[in-house]
């Protein structure tokens, strides 16, 4: 049974918080970003569509999320 959107976002907090970080507005924005395109994705591809939502977006956050996300598991290189 494939996990919900919500329980991605949770193990992504849960991540977070046990690495002394927070669920940001930014960092929700792009996991929610991420969790909505199909197939894989580059981080410049992801970059550039979380932009296309709030083009005051850095690729630093981008990329520094992705790279969380990677280490809890919700991405794979």
């Amino acid at each position: 049974m494939a996990q919900s959107n919500e329980q991605y976002f949770d193990i992504f907090s849960g991540y977070l918080k046990e690495n002394g970080l927070k669920m940001t507005r930014q960092r929700r924005l792009i996991v929610d970003t991420f969790l909505h395109i199909d197939g894989h994705l580059s981080s410049d591809e992801l970059y550039e569509a979380t932009r296309r939502k709030d083009p005051g977006i850095g690729y630093t956050t981008v990329f520094r999320t992705l790279k969380a996300m990677t280490e809890c598991g919700l991405a794979r290189e």
